[in-house]
């Protein structure tokens, strides 16, 4: 039961910091690479690669935690039910602010 906690957390982990720490990653994002030159230009990739890393990385965290609390057979199925609807929370909140904040958009002068 814990093992697709493991198993998701650990791919998670490891796009979170490609996309947080490789420079140029910028094509792991959904859409981005096929977008316009002209449309990618209204775009701070470096800020969009960023942030997705970053809830790539709490959303692998929280699947983790989740597993070991499950090895260590505190209410497993409680806590399976937890961890994964905690992160479809914190993966859905990632994306709403990917997509609504205006950090994210160059400044055109």
């Amino acid at each position: 039961m814990y093992i697709s906690n493991f198993l998701a957390g650990g791919i998670l982990m490891l796009i979170g910091l490609m996309l947080r720490f490789v420079k140029g990653s910028e094509g792991l994002i959904a859409g981005f690479n096929t977008m316009d030159k002209s449309k990618q230009s209204d775009y701070n990739a470096e800020k969009m690669r960023i942030c997705l890393g970053n809830v790539l990385i709490a959303s692998a965290c929280i699947l983790i935690v989740g597993g070991v609390l499950v090895l260590l057979e505190i209410s497993p199925a409680q806590i399976m039910i937890i961890s994964w609807s905690l992160f479809a929370v914190v993966l859905a909140l990632g994306v709403i602010y990917l997509n609504t904040n205006s950090k994210f958009k160059t400044q055109r002068k």
